[in-house]
């Protein structure tokens, strides 16, 4: 469907073309036959003079420059989906006594006596409100919102709203987040899918730049290695919103401290190095912890577990000798 319109773009007055078509135009003309209406017929004559007004008409609308437009409306991307933060850590106040980081997204987003940005985006657009912690998940209205996730795993939650909001008519995703990401999932190559599919994704920061943390973002390893051979493990630590220092560093086995270091932040990322012997061989599952700092908030990102297959050198070998004897 269109709407169509003609627009006269002619840089002269147009009452001056008027009158230079009513004026000169039609004095010329009929001037012109008059000389020699006793030449020609009255029919013929009339013929001529409205062939020649004719093309007058057609020299001056050109002069007009007309211009003619049509608008098209084409579909619109209409439906956007809100993805908020539901994970443990937007319970927290950013500071004393203030309100959670929760609290100022359900402020943010509005209710129903006190409409916000939802309500903003509804007018033109269709709204699906969704929660995230370990995975997205549909909700109806703010209230369901209760900072209760456990964990947060931000790729996997950004595939879930994708597969439910992807189509022709997507218009974006709007994120509200932290940031404190505990599964250390391939978001980028979970956003390449909305970038594929063409919709984009609008990221809100919620909580101080400068709130104290302490995380440890990547455990590197070998995963298989002899019960009888030195173990090195390197554990990467962030920090955030705290002077430099000293922090220590444990490597724990079900519940048990195993091997201890102190890691030098005087950055905002080091690296702690440890070596030590497997303590039995299978698979055994290991712990890297960074005890709280004062003052900090999100301890969910202050361990990250990790495995090791450890199988022993040694070969058991079964030797058994006979003979057959006939009877």
């Amino acid at each position: 469907m269109g709407d169509l319109s003609l627009l006269i773009n002619c840089p002269w007055p147009w009452w001056l073309l008027v009158l230079a078509a009513g004026g000169g135009a039609g004095v010329l003309t009929w001037r012109g036959y008059r000389r020699r209406r006793t030449e020609i017929s009255p029919a013929r004559l009339s013929a001529l003079k409205w062939l020649r007004l004719g093309g007058w008409a057609l020299l001056f609308f050109c002069l007009l420059q007309p211009i003619y437009r049509q608008y098209h409306r084409e579909p619109r991307a209409s439906r956007v989906t809100v993805l908020v933060d539901d994970s443990e850590s937007m319970s927290f106040a950013d500071r004393p006594n203030g309100p959670s980081r929760l609290e100022r997204v359900r402020e943010l987003l509005g209710a129903e006596k006190k409409p916000g940005l939802l309500a903003q985006l509804e007018r033109s657009f269709q709204v699906k409100l969704e929660a995230f912690g370990p995975g997205a998940r549909p909700v109806e209205k703010t209230e369901e919102l209760k900072a209760l996730g456990e964990r947060t795993d931000l790729a996997k939650s950004l595939n879930d709203a994708f597969t439910r909001l992807r189509g022709p008519d997507a218009a974006g995703l709007i994120l509200i987040s932290d940031g404190a990401d505990t599964a250390r999932g391939d978001v980028a190559r979970a956003a390449q899918a909305f970038r594929r599919a063409g919709i984009r994704i609008y990221a809100l920061g919620v909580g101080a730049p400068d709130v104290p943390d302490l995380a440890i973002s990547q455990v590197r390893c070998r995963r298989t290695v002899s019960k009888d051979t030195l173990l090195h493990v390197e554990v990467d630590v962030a920090r955030s919103g705290l002077a430099p220092g000293k922090f220590p560093v444990r490597i724990l086995r079900q519940g048990q401290t195993v091997k201890e270091a102190a890691v030098d932040l005087t950055g905002e990322k080091a690296t702690a190095a440890f070596e030590f012997l497997p303590a039995d061989q299978g698979f055994l599952e290991y712990e890297a912890r960074i005890d709280p700092a004062p003052g900090e908030l999100v301890l969910t990102n202050n361990s990250l577990a990790f495995g090791v297959m450890a199988f022993s050198r040694k070969l058991r070998v079964l030797y058994m000798e006979g003979s057959v004897h006939q009877h």
